[in-house]
């Protein structure tokens, strides 16, 4: 977890809690759920990607507020839900308390380091990216990578960002695009 990144990809123990009143909230706690959980630098959010089925259970439940991971090696991710998908399959944890072995850390939210992006793009584009991250081959990696570059050029045709973080963005995509590519190249 160099520099704030994360990716993992295996067993963690998910607590979602309802409502936000304290001690009025309820809460659903799934041990050994199977997630993808991403975050791209200290600044971002944590992208968790999780079943489909589970995922509408529990995410498509009316008041989900916040979420605890609790990884294998220790790693707990907790904060508020900040988006879910309409899929039930993905949301992201805003804002985490990071605790790995004694340690804190807090994030601001920001999709890259100095880059906050239009709350209506920031976590489609986060789902998109990590879509890139976990394809299970070159042509849906490839596929995805379309996706979220065709999110970027959006922004860059509503003049949303600077062309700096435009930039930013595009190479952020082909750096994952490459590395995931990379990845599915040597497993075959």
């Amino acid at each position: 977890m160099n520099d704030g990144m994360l990716s993992y990809r295996g067993w963690a123990d998910l607590t979602l809690t309802y409502g936000t009143a304290p001690g009025l909230g309820r809460s659903a706690e799934r041990p050994g759920v199977d997630v993808v959980v991403s975050r791209s630098s200290a600044g971002a959010p944590v992208s968790v990607l999780v079943d489909r089925q589970l995922g509408v259970a529990l995410l498509l439940a009316t008041g989900v507020s916040r979420a605890t991971l609790v990884l294998p090696d220790g790693t707990v991710l907790a904060g508020a839900v900040q988006g879910v998908a309409e899929s039930g399959d993905y949301f992201e944890i805003a804002a985490v308390s990071m605790r790995h072995r004694g340690t804190v850390m807090r994030n601001v939210g920001e999709f890259m380091p100095g880059l906050v992006l239009p709350p209506a793009y920031h976590g489609v584009l986060r789902q998109r990216v990590t879509e890139i991250k976990v394809a299970n081959s070159a042509a849906n990696c490839l596929i995805a990578q379309a996706r979220a570059e065709g999110m970027v050029e959006a922004l860059e045709l509503l003049k949303a960002l600077e062309a700096d973080q435009i930039e930013r963005l595009y190479l952020l995509i082909e750096q994952d695009a490459t590395a995931r590519l990379q990845e599915l190249g040597r497993a075959q």
